[in-house]
């Protein structure tokens, strides 16, 4: 072996996806015929939007490259997607990019802002790749406690409190994954307010922003008072259409900000693919999501299986669980069941045959927490989660005669 040191500094402590290492290890359990519980079923992708990206795969522009920013028939439909429902004024022209997912929108995001030492407040709690993606542009990540006992809401003390002369940016998961907390009006105006007297960066994680319950209503940061400047948005086709195989997300900022991410955008992926860029735009045409359902029926199941998820999580001896206010997952604490969360989702994985993703993988605060989706068919919800209670019931037999003595 060469004594020379052939790996780039910057990958040292990266892992790989927690959650991705999980769905790996199912996939490898159902191929050997293991009958694995994971509450992900979903609906198919719109048919209306198949047949457009078909259509455009037929068509000569198929085979060719498109603007680094994405065809601008997408970027005009985003543009007016983003001035009617999230009341953010941006020019399909210099304002909004085209992306591989909306992962990669945050990865060249935070590679055309974070310099190296940056600092870069993260909740926590939350998706595992914010963290990653700020390492490897060279900044600290700074979490930021979502606490439980306050239902995982974004506090702005604690943001305060995080804040030094290094802090450049706040990223901000709104629904968040994994927990469903929210920013609700109120919260936006706080953060917008430590963002301008502290003149920092906001990006913010809009993935969600269709699944909200119980009357809340999703708010974008960069529609409030001189926040667009110094927000940047990023939305994706995943969730709401069902299209993460599509990889179509697009990130909106300022002119300048734009233009570095256009820079290295057109010297790394290029474009993003032809034809699923024509499948968004159909995406975005009709208020159709999962399964052809009209959206507004697509979250009022989700809120009903929510419900029906997170009222039997409680009825299981040694879980406990917030209910979430948006998003499709819920974050049960299982600390009681005197095991870490990898222990636990091992457990359920092993005995059960129940798929979550431990807690840990979210950041330090997630320790003691499962992260259960709720997508499937409620009859797999209540099988899946009837699984978890037969899997446990000797475990919470010996917490409840603990508890007597």
């Amino acid at each position: 072996m060469s004594k020379k040191n052939f790996f780039a500094d910057r990958t040292e402590g990266i892992p790989f996806s927690g959650t991705l290492k999980i769905e790996k290890r199912i996939s490898e359990m159902r191929q050997s015929g293991i009958d694995v519980i994971t509450f992900m079923k979903k609906a198919d992708t719109p048919q209306h939007v198949k047949d457009a990206a078909k259509k455009f795969l037929d068509s000569p522009r198929a085979a060719s490259y498109t603007d680094v920013a994405g065809l601008l028939e997408l970027r005009e439909a985003i543009a007016e997607k983003l001035e009617r429902e999230n009341a953010i004024d941006a020019d399909p022209l210099s304002e909004i990019m085209v992306t591989v997912g909306g992962k990669q929108a945050i990865f060249t995001a935070t590679l055309a802002t974070i310099n190296p030492g940056d600092e870069v407040l993260i909740q926590d709690p939350t998706w595992v790749s914010y963290q990653q993606c700020v390492r490897l542009a060279g900044g600290v990540p700074v979490p930021v406690p979502l606490l439980e006992e306050e239902d995982y809401r974004t506090s702005h003390k604690l943001i305060e409190r995080s804040i030094t002369p290094k802090t450049k940016m706040i990223v901000i998961c709104s629904p968040n994954n994994p927990t469903g907390s929210m920013l609700d009006k109120e919260d936006c105006e706080h953060i917008a307010d430590i963002a301008r007297r502290n003149d920092l960066l906001i990006l913010t994680d809009e993935s969600y922003e269709n699944f909200v319950y119980d009357g809340s209503k999703h708010y974008s940061v960069a529609s409030f008072s001189d926040m667009k400047e110094r927000t940047i948005t990023v939305h994706s086709t995943s969730k709401i259409y069902h299209m993460p195989g599509w990889r179509i997300g697009w990130v909106t900022a300022n002119k300048e900000i734009m233009r570095r991410m256009l820079a290295i955008q057109s010297q790394t992926i290029t474009c993003p693919t032809s034809f699923a860029q024509a499948g968004a735009v159909a995406a975005l045409s009709k208020p159709l999501g999962l399964g052809d359902m009209p959206i507004n029926e697509v979250v009022r199941q989700y809120e009903e299986k929510r419900n029906v998820m997170v009222n039997a999580l409680n009825k299981i001896p040694g879980i406990s669980c917030v209910v979430p206010r948006g998003g499709f997952m819920a974050f049960p604490n299982v600390s009681k069941l005197g095991m870490s969360s990898l222990e636990t989702c091992e457990f359920l994985l092993e005995k059960a045959k129940v798929a979550t993703t431990p807690g840990i993988v979210f950041g330090r605060q997630g320790e003691g927490h499962l992260r259960f989706i709720y997508s499937s068919p409620i009859e797999e919800i209540e099988k899946g989660l009837d699984r978890v209670r037969i899997a446990l019931e000797g475990i919470s037999h010996k917490l409840e005669t603990h508890a007597a003595v």
